[in-house]
């Protein structure tokens, strides 16, 4: 067999190199030339002791709209954070790659929210976090070899995990073929496989099927192959999950948990006409604050209120600098029209006659005014500027 000259080996080298840096300028980094032999520490096993080792392929699923992304993000913070997770300790930090195939900027938003709720900063600005949007193809040789360059070329100390989330496998598998189908479920394990093999744990989203008590959904040698598996259960009307550990390759999967679904005002400052909204985030009981109400949590009525005068203000805005002698330009609305706005929005959908609106509407007025969330004067609405603004979304 003829050897292939040494400057076509080089020209095919140099191919595969761009392709790799194609897929690095999508995550956000330059590469650097670089070889890195994962060697397991026996001083960092685990990425979150007892529940999820470094270098594993873990889970979470359930049916939809079970808060399973919320629980992504609740792990990842913490991982980045370096606390604890469902009361577990994490021991080093990580730096966090979070493939996302839908609602990028909502889950930036839960990232932050989760973040001033249970560590009190709203920023979170971190080179130790990377939401993507518009992902690659993550199932080929080229995207491997570009996340090993993307997490070891990162400057970090030496005890730093790397975690790959993806969110959700089926959105990331749309390119490969049926999830059913023994084939295609091979390719994505055999991927999964080389990316655990250079020491880079893998977290996945998942559905179960329509039992969720028969496990995932797709072809079973996708549980066959993961390590950690977390089923996510919640019932209507009911704002609190619970969390199952159902696979556990190393020990028993017996554990249960608890989280509250609960909600951060989150406020875009640079904004006067903007009044702010809620973001939704999961805490664990012992991870949550003095159970005494924040003073920044709603009410439903209070959401209501928040939302017509949002809308109200994008609507027909009037500005009372003049009217109401302010310093500066400041854009409100009659609180009438704020009143009949909320009514058919239903402040009070169980309320029989204009009298239960209206005091539905009084009471919820008067608990955002005690946050100092909006100013009243002379009839008139407006958003406070003061509430904690969203903070950089990079």
């Amino acid at each position: 067999m003829t050897e292939t000259p040494i400057w076509e080996q080089d020209a095919a080298a140099e191919e595969q190199q761009r392709l790799v840096d194609d897929i690095l300028i999508r995550l956000g980094r330059s590469s650097t030339p670089l070889r890195y032999q994962y060697q397991l520490n026996k001083s960092r096993l685990y990425l979150v002791e007892n529940l999820i080792e470094e270098g594993s392929i873990s889970v979470i699923y359930g049916l939809p709209k079970r808060g399973k992304t919320f629980l992504a993000v609740s792990l990842a913070l913490n991982l980045i954070k370096g606390k604890s997770w469902l009361g577990n300790e994490i021991r080093h930090s990580s730096n966090v790659l979070y493939v996302a195939y839908e609602d990028p900027e909502f889950i930036n938003m839960r990232f932050q929210a989760l973040n001033k709720a249970c560590f009190g900063n709203h920023e979170f600005g971190s080179d130790q976090l990377n939401i993507i949007s518009h992902p690659p193809d993550i199932f080929t040789n080229h995207f491997v070899a570009a996340l090993e360059q993307y997490f070891y070329t990162k400057t970090t100390i030496e005890t730093t995990h790397h975690v790959l989330i993806i969110d959700t496998l089926a959105l990331a598998m749309g390119g490969i073929g049926d999830e059913n189908n023994s084939g295609t479920m091979g390719q994505v394990i055999d991927y999964f496989r080389r990316i655990k093999a250079i020491g880079i744990s893998i977290i996945f989203i998942h559905h179960s099927g329509k039992d969720p008590s028969k496990g995932l959904r797709g072809h079973n040698s996708l549980e066959a192959a993961i390590d950690n598996g977390f089923l996510i259960e919640k019932k209507t009307n009911i704002s609190q999950v619970i969390v199952k550990q159902t696979h556990c390759r190393n020990g028993p999967a017996d554990q249960r948990f608890i989280l509250d679904l609960r909600t951060e005002f989150l406020k875009d400052e640079s904004d006067i006409r903007d009044v702010g909204f809620s973001v939704p985030y999961l805490v664990f009981a012992e991870d949550r604050q003095a159970d005494k109400e924040k003073p920044n949590s709603f009410k439903g009525p209070e959401l209501v209120l928040l939302r017509s005068l949002q809308n109200l203000l994008n609507e027909s805005p009037i500005d009372v600098q003049t009217l109401l002698e302010l310093p500066n330009s400041t854009i409100a609305v009659p609180s009438t029209d704020l009143e009949e706005h909320c009514r058919e929005a239903g402040i009070s959908p169980n309320g029989k006659s204009k009298s239960a609106h209206k005091k539905a509407f009084i009471r919820a007025k008067d608990g955002l005014l005690e946050k100092q969330v909006i100013i009243e004067r002379q009839g008139f609405i407006w958003p406070n500027i003061k509430p904690v603004t969203i903070g950089d979304k990079s």
